[in-house]
């Protein structure tokens, strides 16, 4: 299908970073939250990290809200796909934020904090707001924050809290800051899955990942289907990808 022409204004980013993503989606708004929903081992993380390098070669700002992971893991993995301790050089020039909401939990020792830009010391309500927001309000416009994952805040809080947060987040952060925001939510469980179909109305973007495993052939298929992106034309049939040393591969 034909794409429209961009919503928003051409010195705006407003493009996710990632081929597969962005042949198939229209330029958008960057000030939006979208959620990349799916099972483990869909791909989200992966196409994340790309998008995150991405960004960071254009001198955006790039925020990475790590909860499912420590600091040093999610950094060796964006290592992984870039190549030598690229990651660090973008910490100590101050493009990538890393905000460790994952350390609090480690008793004893304590991780060094080398390369966090902020330490959360719970999963509480009004201080990760704090935390989020105050991070936030030290980039630029077009900068780009990444919630990995968010299903600890829905496990962790009440679920009408969580859903709450989520949306001052969105309506500060997203709108007021004028920050893309990038939410990860595995779907593993059906709880969650109900959640997301019961929020979606609000989100400025659903991107759900999947995959298709076939014991026989020992073959996995991974796939995305872009449910919807406010503000811009998109494909609707599945885009079928497969992951080739750290980076997403379309298959055509």
């Amino acid at each position: 299908m034909g794409l429209k022409e961009p919503l928003c204004p051409p010195e705006v980013r407003c493009k996710f970073g990632a081929e597969i993503l962005d042949r198939c989606v229209g330029e958008f708004d960057m000030r939006s939250m979208i959620i990349f929903a799916g099972p483990s081992g869909s791909g989200k993380s992966v196409v994340l990290n790309n998008i995150i390098l991405y960004h960071l070669a254009l001198d955006h700002d790039v925020i990475y809200v790590t909860l499912d992971d420590d600091p040093v893991s999610s950094i060796e993995r964006i290592n992984l796909i870039a190549g030598g301790n690229v990651a660090q050089d973008y910490i100590k020039a101050g493009k990538l934020r890393i905000v460790d909401g994952f350390s609090f939990r480690i008793a004893v020792p304590k991780p060094s904090r080398e390369y966090i830009s902020r330490e959360l010391t719970s999963l509480d309500v009004d201080d990760f707001f704090y935390g989020i927001k105050q991070e936030a309000s030290s980039v630029a416009k077009g900068s780009l924050l990444i919630i990995d994952s968010y299903n600890e805040i829905l496990n962790t809080v009440d679920i009408a809290q969580s859903t709450e947060l989520l949306k001052n987040i969105r309506a500060t952060v997203s709108k007021g800051l004028e920050i893309l925001t990038l939410v990860v939510v595995h779907t593993d469980s059906e709880e969650i899955a109900e959640w997301i179909k019961g929020n979606e109305y609000w989100f400025d973007g659903l991107i759900i990942f999947n995959l298709q495993a076939d014991p026989l052939k020992g073959k996995v298929t991974r796939f995305i289907f872009i449910k919807k992106v406010k503000g811009a034309s998109h494909c609707t049939d599945p885009i079928y990808y497969k992951i080739e040393g750290g980076k997403p591969m379309l298959i055509r």
